[in-house]
């Protein structure tokens, strides 16, 4: 009996090392305020987790607690006042903190900051830092930004003036000190202003992506505004720009703040057009010596046809539709750049009322090919991968498209809902530091229904990943871990 006991449990270990993900023991507590659910954080009481039912929580929102193997602790309501929209929830140390903008009648917008327990218990403290220079709720025009490691916090926004634009920024603690402050006016004529990618480095200093629309001048043919892209950092005593090529479109753009060398790095695609893309920029931004670095290249056509999947192309084919979702720092100053093709698709369906043909227009979104861009310390290109994906759905469903990113040492993970054919199966694919890409199905199942909402992710701690997981009309949670 002892072979047979020794390959039993041989068996079992390789199966508790395969695992490589934990599903919570009990489905979402079925509450009226608790449609959209998404992960707070992680810290040594367990797993805290979000639920609501509209856009930044304005009828309130529950809190969930887990242990760490996602079984259920307790749970809270928490019901806010009238005019009161939330910009961030976050965990830190032993408090749970939200921040929120309070609209009054005739005054500009309140900031309030709230915590509190982890244990879900006693009473919610909360404390006044300052007015907002609007008075009108606008989601658009401001920005929160929270660091890494959740000690310091910023909120900034934007604000039409007679002579330009007001950008106003604060910083703050976790306690709702405030830290660093700056208000100055853009003295640009321009017919639009966004300020996009807040990230804040420490106390005092704070970057974004400040996009510049200006009108047309007088007496010239071109048919559309011209675009300028400002990268900005802020902070009590320098506001750096650095603008963007202007003479190429800007497609999309990521901002990350690199802890390990104390520098800002920005990516960008660029194209003549918004859909085709011909290269990208990269910028760095040095945190002690405010040295700037700008690189702008254009793919080659392998890099090119690797993206778009046109290997046997006699012509250069550019590649289409992509769009930026991540910049990620990696060891030796270099970065890694994730893509995603984003296809928008209208097509006319017939159908009959009474005998009598109906035609409709039916909206479907794709997001297909992963890409990967492997900068370099210089902001060149090592290698170049695509991830073949395809998924398809309609704009009511559009939610479990996509993909999620975590990092660990071993590699990236990319964790999607495989393609239509395929929709019980969620997939955890790893790109190597060697640029060996391996796929694993992490949930398949011909007996019940299986989809993750993979843009809710959020990294909860070193090599996990934790987003909620429909399985036959239930809402779970699910827990993605490192299974080599």
């Amino acid at each position: 009996m002892r072979p047979y006991l020794a390959l039993l449990v041989f068996f079992l270990a390789k199966t508790s090392l395969a695992q490589k993900y934990v599903l919570s023991n009990k489905p979402q507590l079925n509450q009226k305020k608790s449609f959209y659910h998404a992960p707070i954080g992680e810290n040594q009481y367990g797993i805290f987790t979000l639920n609501y039912a509209n856009d930044y929580l304005s009828d309130g929102f529950s809190i969930e607690q887990y242990d760490r193997e996602l079984g259920f602790v307790s749970d809270r309501m928490i019901d806010l006042p009238r005019r009161t929209y939330v910009l961030r929830v976050f965990l830190v140390d032993s408090n749970i903190y939200w921040v929120t903008a309070e609209r009054k009648r005739k005054e500009n917008l309140r900031l309030n900051i709230s915590s509190l327990k982890a244990n879900l218990q006693g009473e919610i403290q909360s404390k006044f830092l300052c007015s907002l220079p609007l008075r009108e709720w606008a989601p658009d025009d401001i920005n929160f930004a929270l660091e890494i490691e959740g000690s310091h916090w910023a909120v900034s926004t934007l604000k039409g003036m007679q002579n330009g634009t007001l950008h106003w920024l604060k910083i703050f603690d976790i306690n709702g000190r405030e830290l660093s402050s700056v208000q100055d006016t853009v003295k640009e004529r321009i017919s639009d202003l966004a300020l996009t990618d807040l990230t804040l480095a420490d106390s005092i200093h704070c970057a974004g992506i400040l996009k510049i629309q200006r009108p047309k001048r007088l007496f010239q043919t071109r048919s559309k505004d011209e675009e300028v892209y400002l990268f900005r950092c802020l902070s009590q005593n320098s506001l750096n720009y650095e603008i963007w090529d202007s003479e190429k479109t800007i497609q999309t753009t990521d901002l990350t703040f690199d802890r390990m060398r104390n520098e800002w790095c920005a990516v960008s695609l660029v194209g003549p057009t918004r859909r085709e893309t011909t290269g990208y920029q990269c910028v760095r931004a040095s945190l002690n010596n405010e040295q700037i670095e700008n690189v702008s290249m254009e793919f080659t056509d392998m890099q090119a046809r690797i993206l778009d999947g046109q290997m046997k192309a006699k012509k250069r084919r550019n590649p289409r539709n992509y769009v930026l979702r991540r910049v990620i720092p990696t060891q030796g100053r270099g970065m890694v750049a994730l893509l995603e093709r984003y296809v928008e698709l209208k097509q006319l369906e017939t159908f009959y009322i009474n005998g009598i043909p109906q035609t409709a227009t039916k909206v479907l979104y794709n997001y297909n090919e992963i890409g990967a861009i492997f900068l370099n310390k210089d902001g060149l290109i090592d290698t170049v991968l695509r991830i073949n994906k395809e998924q398809t759905a309609a704009p009511g469903t559009s939610y479990l498209l996509g993909y999620g990113s975590f990092v660990c040492e071993n590699g990236i993970h990319l964790v999607y809902n495989n393609d239509i054919s395929k929709n019980n199966e969620v997939l955890d694919v790893v790109i190597r530091p060697d640029y060996e890409i391996d796929k694993h199905t992490l949930v398949s199942s011909d007996n019940f229904y299986n989809v993750v909402v993979p843009f809710d992710g959020l990294e909860t701690s070193y090599c996990s990943f934790t987003l909620p997981l429909v399985r036959d009309k239930q809402w779970l949670w699910m827990q993605v871990l490192n299974g080599d």
